[in-house]
């Protein structure tokens, strides 16, 4: 019951950070991560805080207070500021740089009256270069690849309080949804389906390559048949 859901809805998601990443700054800090710290809510081993409670990328304020450091970059990540020395780091000070490790939060791109007991996401994995290093997404990666199927994770409800369909079935909607930011308007068609609304329904959708990046295809294309989509309009960039 705690999941319930209405489409418009976000789904609140806490990500666990790879296990590479946090030996990659165990070892440029020197530490093994058998270490003890202190956090918010008591003791954990560094490793643990690591993999479960702190920010491996995101340097803040409070980051450069904390280390005594500064960047010419404003991209520049944790791992870079490990690596060039932090003087006087001790495992301690190390948790104290990193802020706490936030949840994500995802459109949810299913309607409860057509999938009960379900909530479905739609997510793009990030993977980029920064600085010649290979650096990726932590929570697209970690539903993509790192989270197996059968596993658990910590998610929660985000209601929203003004991004609805309308209550007037017969009402037309527009939707402008372009990559993964679909998800939101499979969730609203696949509602307005269910409830068999009159009102027209006109999807604005497109990525870079229609080959490879067209997101629901076939769904679309059954709308389409359907009538449910009275107007489709794609761009490939």
């Amino acid at each position: 019951e705690d999941l319930n859901y209405d489409v418009g809805d976000a789904l609140g998601l806490w990500p666990i950070n790879d296990v590479d990443d946090v030996q990659e700054i165990l070892s440029a800090a020197g530490f093994s991560g058998d270490e003890t710290v202190v956090l918010r809510f008591g003791p954990a081993t560094l490793r643990a805080a690591l993999m479960s409670n702190l920010d491996l990328v995101t340097v803040t304020p409070p980051t450069h207070e904390a280390w005594g450091t500064t960047a010419s970059e404003d991209d520049v990540h944790v791992i870079d500021l490990v690596r060039s020395g932090i003087e006087g780091l001790t495992p301690q000070l190390l948790a104290d740089g990193l802020r706490p490790l936030q949840p994500r939060l995802y459109s949810i791109s299913s309607s409860p009256k057509k999938h009960p007991g379900e909530v479905h996401l739609t997510v793009g994995e990030v993977h980029y270069d920064l600085h010649g290093t290979p650096r990726k997404g932590l929570a697209s990666t970690y539903l993509g690849g790192r989270l197996a199927p059968g596993g658990t994770v910590g998610v929660y409800v985000q209601k929203s309080a003004h991004f609805h369909l309308p209550e007037d079935d017969t009402t037309p909607v527009i939707m402008i949804g372009p990559g993964t930011g679909i998800a939101p308007f499979r969730a609203f068609l696949e509602e307005r389906e269910v409830r068999a609304a009159p009102g027209d329904n006109w999807l604005f959708f497109g990525d870079q390559h229609e080959a490879t990046d067209f997101l629901y295809e076939e769904t679309i294309a059954g709308w389409q048949d359907t009538g449910l989509l009275t107007r489709t309009s794609l761009a490939w960039s």
